[in-house]
């Protein structure tokens, strides 16, 4: 078996065997191909999320239930305007989430979720219905993370 220690030997032994430069070449080609087809595909291993659901819902109550959501997000920018207290926004953020959740709309409950995760990150409130928008959205990975985090916030609050 040959060892090639650098570049200067390995163009010296290509061009003294043509039969090992045409399968060099065919072995790089072959690598090369590879290598574009794993870039182009490397997300095609990913699991597709979904991002709504349909729900069973009147047009008139989806309307409601929006022009509700649509009320919390003015309340929710007007409690944070003038600084009101923080469990109040915390509130006023899982009420909008229940509505995007209610509304078959994942993708904003989720995010929603999130926000109200980071105004009061010790309650276990936004993680556990976290748990179930991820679930819905087929983000089983997530789900348990969230739910796992539910309960470490669950026995937290237990042991105080």
């Amino acid at each position: 078996m040959v060892t090639f220690l650098n570049l200067k030997s390995l163009i010296l032994f290509i061009s003294m065997n043509k039969r090992n430069s045409i399968i060099l070449a065919i072995v790089i080609l072959l690598g090369l191909g590879a290598l574009a087809y794993y870039m182009n595909h490397k997300d095609a291993n990913k699991p597709e999320f979904r991002e709504t659901i349909e729900i069973d819902a009147t047009p008139k109550e989806r309307e409601q239930i929006q022009k509700k959501a649509e009320e919390l997000k003015e309340s929710i920018k007007q409690a944070e305007q003038e600084n009101k207290p923080k469990e109040l926004v915390f509130d006023l953020y899982l009420q909008l989430a229940s509505r995007y959740y209610t509304l078959g709309d994942l993708k904003n409950a989720r995010d929603t979720y999130r926000k109200a995760a980071t105004i009061l990150p010790d309650n276990a409130l936004p993680q556990t219905y976290l748990y179930s928008v991820l679930r819905d959205m087929r983000d089983f990975e997530g789900a348990r993370i969230a739910i796992k985090r539910a309960v470490e916030l669950n026995e937290k609050d237990a042991i105080l």
